[in-house]
């Protein structure tokens, strides 16, 4: 119940802040599990700059869909200081650094809403 709690609130906290950084949510049907942000730039670039800059992994899409999309997970360690690491970093790599200052108080307050699983 807590794991299942914890990956909606994770996926709700994503899609509302890659709405604020115009990241629109690419299925019409999301999964708590992982949800998938359609760029309208290369997400390959992104993601590789997030690795090696940020040590962030996140993945992207397969097929038809490389280099259109960024795949965030939601199971798993996935502590609230990563989501704040990533979205920060996500931020910085977009060119909107000033938008953090409107996501963060949104991340923070649904991430208040679920305890951790792992401390």
């Amino acid at each position: 119940e807590r794991l299942h709690r914890r990956c909606w609130t994770l996926s709700e906290a994503t899609r509302s802040c890659g709405e604020i950084l115009g990241l629109k949510v690419f299925s019409h049907s999301p999964s708590p599990s992982v949800t998938a942000l359609s760029t309208s730039t290369d997400s390959a670039k992104i993601r590789d700059w997030l690795e090696k800059e940020r040590n962030i992994t996140i993945m992207g899409g397969q097929d038809q869909l490389k280099g259109k999309i960024l795949r965030i997970g939601h199971m798993g360690d996935v502590r609230n200081e990563d989501m704040a690491a990533l979205f920060e970093a996500l931020c910085e790599n977009l060119g909107k650094k000033s938008a953090y200052k409107l996501l963060k108080p949104e991340l923070d307050r649904q991430l208040k809403l679920v305890e951790p699983l792992f401390s």
